[in-house]
């Protein structure tokens, strides 16, 4: 599943074949249950494929450039996070990718606290 950014809405990519899970851009979607819900939806359905992926010894990427991220999208993302604390009980290490921009303390902090509440670990990348 790849969604194209727009103005309000992150672009994203979900790649079970490659293992991948990327999310860019700003998220404020006017309507963020109706927008994250498909998403939502295919990591669980990932989460169903843990067994296959155990056994081909795949790791799971997740990648995280936003720049910008509302309370509702915020919420999300935890869920999602718990989603991938899951997938990573099930046995499938999962790689989480933090990256912002240099001065944007906001950002780097949501992953921070996404990162605490999951109890994930997450690598941060600060960028020019």
């Amino acid at each position: 599943m790849k969604l194209e950014p727009s103005n309000h809405k992150p672009g994203v990519l979900l790649d079970a074949e490659n293992n991948l899970l990327q999310f860019w851009g700003a998220s404020f979607p006017e309507d963020a249950i109706a927008f994250f819900s498909p998403i939502v939806r295919w990591m669980r359905e990932f989460c169903n494929l843990c067994d296959e992926k155990v056994k081909s010894g795949s790791v799971l990427n997740a990648t995280f450039n936003l720049t910008y991220l509302n309370s509702a999208s915020h919420r999300t993302l935890l869920e999602i996070f718990n989603i991938l604390k899951l997938i990573l009980e099930k046995g499938v290490p999962v790689k989480i990718d933090w990256h912002y921009e240099k001065n944007d303390v906001r950002i780097l902090e949501s992953g921070q606290e996404l990162a605490e509440l999951s109890d994930m670990t997450v690598n941060f990348f600060e960028y020019e």
